[in-house]
């Protein structure tokens, strides 16, 4: 299928789901989502974003901006998904738990505020990565009308773009507890020093950026075209994480999923 075709299907599927609730984070996927399910079903349409120690405080004020951008009723739930000792112990599993939990917030508000159906904003390249959260969003009945239409990431940025929405080349990012290898609890001490030290170092400059945690020590990850700067700023990079409390950082390339890939390996860093 063309992207046009693909858009199309889109556009169809949202008009027969009549209204939704689109669970929204103010990445470039739900973003997309939310914007042709406004097109198509004007205030029909709502956004959802769940509100948890998972989520940055610039990722939760970003989201807010983007909703009201794009004239969108933002409904905010406040969950703790570290509550859930399946969750807080962080095995591989972790994801399946959390989406869970979120989805069945996420459908019993979209009950509540009359909208058919809840929507998930998963496109076709999340099947190449490991996903457990995959079945938990299906299991609760939520729709993913990207991944339907065969939507890959490009394509959606590239839709954007044609249609001169702002966040069509923004950074992928990730809950927090990806920086956390599988088998290390999570803590919120813990998440909001990756928090804290992904913000010092994008102070620099550098336009994403993933703090993977091994204990005292972290793992920067760059985007390829921003590594040799890294390199350069790895005197500086090291003295802002010891500031908020690391030992000493590697720069590293980012690579979609690292954690996913040492299930089995070691948890030092790389």
């Amino acid at each position: 299928m063309t992207l046009n075709e693909k858009d199309l299907a889109l556009r169809e599927a949202l008009v027969r789901y009549g209204s939704t609730l689109v669970a929204f984070s103010g990445g470039v996927d739900s973003s997309f989502l939310l914007a042709r399910a406004k097109y198509e079903l004007g205030t029909n349409a709502a956004a959802a974003l769940v509100v948890s120690p998972l989520l940055t405080r610039d990722a939760l004020d970003d989201a807010r901006a983007t909703a009201r951008r794009l004239g969108a009723e933002l409904h905010e739930i406040r969950l703790n998904e570290l509550e859930d000792e399946r969750i807080r112990a962080n095995q591989s599993r972790r994801c399946y738990f959390c989406k869970l939990g979120k989805y069945r917030e996420l459908v019993a508000l979209a009950r509540r505020e009359k909208f058919a159906v809840v929507l998930d904003g998963s496109n076709a390249d999340d099947d190449l990565d490991y996903r457990p959260g995959a079945k938990a969003v299906s299991e609760t009945g939520a729709r993913t009308p990207l991944r339907d239409a065969g939507f890959t990431k490009a394509e959606i940025r590239e839709a954007a773009k044609r249609d001169g929405l702002p966040f069509w080349n923004k950074p992928a990012d990730s809950c927090l507890a990806t920086r956390v290898p599988y088998g290390e609890p999570l803590e919120e001490s813990a998440l909001r020093q990756i928090e804290r030290a992904e913000r010092e170092i994008k102070a620099l400059g550098f336009s994403a950026v993933r703090a993977r945690r091994f204990g005292d020590r972290a793992r920067v990850e760059l985007p390829a075209e921003e590594l040799e700067r890294g390199r350069e700023l790895a005197d500086e990079i090291q003295r802002r994480l010891r500031a908020v409390g690391f030992q000493s950082a590697a720069v590293a390339p980012y690579r979609r999923g690292a954690l996913n890939n040492e299930i089995d390996a070691t948890r030092q860093p790389r």
